[in-house]
Parts: structure tokens; sequence; C-alpha cells
């Protein structure tokens, strides 16, 4: 179901962030398309530029009816970052072959293409089609829909994931190094935050600033180990500022999230894309926010010196 050839063949891409040693999930969007239901997980087939290929787990799983499936590159993943020296900004260019293979063409935060040096793996002949041809010329044939930005996600950030790769051009591969070297430098800066209280990480995406109905999604381990089981309001707080809000906690079985509220507070302090914040808890239901942003956003002041909106 949905295996193209050719020129035609999907393609999507990953900016490796976090937690990525262990773990990938395939975007949702291209599993619904590309990925028959009936078919289960089982071995996938990676291959990098330089013809050698990796197989590794492709495990997940389904939900209640209608409900997205997910899907992880696991078990030989690991040997892949691992061979192929992956690193946190990386931007990696999968196609879809069909029958659960992939070729993967590997950037780094520059968007300047990884030479790969072959090791011991098994080795696919080379297609020079491949190797000569800019992947970032092609795009997937259809757009797919995009998730609706309210719909609360609760899993672990481990890659952003995007389907279908605009148009290449100098000015295009320009545009996505300066984007990953805006959310490096925030992203970054934030590292060196700590505090005695518990606290936790977010980047900023248009999807939890700019929609009229955005949700915060909290990480699953922070909001088990030091928020409430049930529905609360919270005081949020600026660590500079006399900015506050209250902000409605939502606690679901399966995500929790703030909601109502948090796009006013939001907006209010021209939070933007890229920015970081930092969540700190240091009351029952009293978030401190720490707020480091993207070079855009410092308009000339020195990155990553300052915690400020």
């Amino acid at each position: 179901m949905g295996e193209n050839s050719g020129d035609g063949n999907p393609q999507f891409y990953i900016i490796l962030l976090e937690d990525f040693s262990t773990q990938v999930p395939l975007p949702r969007a291209f599993v619904n398309r590309y990925i028959s239901k009936k078919r289960k997980p089982g071995k996938a087939i990676l291959q990098a530029q330089s013809g050698e290929i990796w197989r590794v787990e492709l495990t997940g799983g389904g939900g209640g009816r209608g409900a997205s499936r997910k899907l992880y590159l696991r078990d030989g993943w690991e040997s892949f970052a691992r061979d192929n020296s992956l690193k946190e900004f990386d931007f990696l260019l999968f196609e879809y072959e069909g029958r659960m293979r992939f070729r993967v063409l590997i950037f780094d935060k520059n968007a300047c293409e990884r030479s790969t040096t072959p090791t011991t793996h098994a080795r696919l002949p080379s297609s020079k089609k491949w190797l000569h041809k800019s992947p970032l010329n092609s795009r997937c044939s259809k757009k797919p829909k995009r998730d609706k930005p309210n719909s609360p996600n609760g899993r672990k950030i481990q890659a952003q994931e995007v389907l279908d790769l605009p148009p290449s051009s100098v000015s295009d591969m320009d545009s996505v190094s300066s984007s990953m070297e805006e959310k490096t430098d925030a992203w970054e800066s934030s590292n060196a935050f700590t505090s005695k209280f518990p606290f936790f990480r977010k980047r900023i995406t248009r999807s939890y600033a700019d929609t009229s109905k955005a949700n915060l999604v909290v990480p699953k381990d922070f909001s088990r180990a030091h928020l409430p089981r049930e529905d609360s309001v919270f005081v949020f707080h600026l660590a500079e500022g006399n900015s506050r809000g209250e902000i409605t906690y939502r606690s679901c079985p399966l995500h929790q999230f703030f909601s109502r509220g948090w796009r006013v507070f939001a907006c209010r302090n021209n939070l933007g894309e890229g920015d970081v914040c930092v969540f700190e808890l240091v009351g029952r239901l009293q978030m401190r926010i720490h707020v480091f942003r993207s070079a855009a956003a410092l308009d000339g002041a020195e990155e990553g010196t300052t915690t400020v909106f």
C-alpha cells in the first residue's frame, strides 16, 4: 500500500534532537500514507550514501479505531547512529523505496552533506542516480494534512520530523542551515540552566504559540513525577519581569498538557518559533518560566547570554 518507486519515491527528513541514540520515530503522516496497516512491524533496511546497509527493527504500536500508528526505528538503529557518527542537529533525508527499504543521506547542522566511510557492513550496488542527483529537488506527490495543533502529543520528543521536503535551491539550503543554527543556539544556551527545583524544557514551535487552540504538551516523565493527577490551574510567571498568567493544566490518561490561557501568555510575552522555554516548578501549582531566545529573536543582541522576553 502506497509503495512508490522511481522518481516519485516519497521522502521525509528528520532533524536529530535530544535522545536519538537508541530510536527515532517515523513521521505519522508518512506511516499512515505509505505503510500498510496490515504490515506487521519487522525489519527495515537503511542504506547510506556509501552503499552500506543496516538492518533495523521497525517497532511500535497502534491505537484505537482511527488512531494514527506510531512506528520507531529501534533495534539496529544504535549501530547505524554509531557507525555514521550521528550528532544532535544532524539532518537526515530518507527516501522510501518500498518494502521497508530506505536510502539515507546525512547532512550536518550547516546543511553540508556528510561523507560516509565504509565499514564491514553489507553493501548494495551504489546508485549513480541516488549519489549524483540532488534528492532535495523532488517532493512527494501529495502534501499530507497537518496534524491539528490542538491534538496533544505525549511522546518524548526524540526527533523533529517533517514529511515532504520543499523544492531545493541554494537559498532553500541556506534557509534550512540558518534555521537549524538558530535552534542550536537557543537549545545549547538552555543546557546551562540548573535549579534545585524540578524543570523541563520545550522548544517553541508554531503550533505551541500561533494557533488559536494551542496546547503545550508536558513530557510524560515530568508530569508523572511532579504534577497533579487531576486537572488544575497553574500560575505562570517570568523569571525576569512581572508578567503572570493563569494556565489550565489537563491531566488525561495518555497526555498531560497546558491549554486554556497558554496561548494568551505566549502571545503577551512574544514567544516565537525557535525560542526555548524552561518550565521550573517552584510550587505545587506555580511555574517560573525562563526564556532563551532564538538568534532571530535576539535582533542583534549577544546570543545565548540573556534569559528575557
